[in-house]
């Protein structure tokens, strides 16, 4: 079914890339703007994958793929995406708006760790175009959201006395 449903989305971009004719190609973002991922580590073990999809864009549930290097075990939580009625493929989820995949592991995740994500998405002019990949690695200060004491503190406000 996997490989039908990916046969059918390279079919797809070739109708796509057919109708992008019709569109004017300097109205098109390049991929890398229309589709950001980027890696924030949560705490040891828990990862979250920054999409931004820029307006008029979305990235199909189905064409997400990521995987670790060193390979290391996880469980991936994907958020409710949009059902999008496509006509060549019935209803898809997509995800036409920024959102977080958090990757969960039972151990903690070396701090080597390369991500590689694999994406597919379209315009919403009807253009869609080919798979993406990107290698993000891990913030090497381990950064979460939270402000962490010390030089980060200091250089945001200042030395403290103590």
């Amino acid at each position: 079914m996997q490989r039908l449903l990916s046969s059918l989305l390279f079919a797809a971009c070739g109708l796509a890339t057919t109708a992008a004719f019709a569109v004017d190609q300097k109205d098109l973002l390049p991929p890398t703007e229309a589709f950001k991922a980027s890696v924030e580590q949560v705490d040891a073990n828990h990862l979250n994958v920054i999409f931004t999809v820029a307006p008029g864009y979305y990235l199909y549930h189905d064409r997400i793929k990521v995987t670790a290097n060193p390979t290391t075990a996880f469980d991936s939580t994907f958020p409710a995406g949009k059902i999008k009625n496509d006509p060549n493929f019935g209803k898809m989820e997509v995800y036409p708006h920024p959102f977080n995949l958090s990757l969960a592991s039972k151990t903690a995740w070396p701090a080597s760790t390369a991500l590689t994500v694999k994406m597919q998405g379209c315009a919403d002019a009807g253009v869609c175009y080919p798979p993406q990949t990107v290698t993000l690695k891990l913030p090497t200060d381990n950064a979460s959201h939270a402000v962490q004491s010390g030089s980060k503190k200091d250089e945001l406000f200042g030395t403290t006395k103590k």
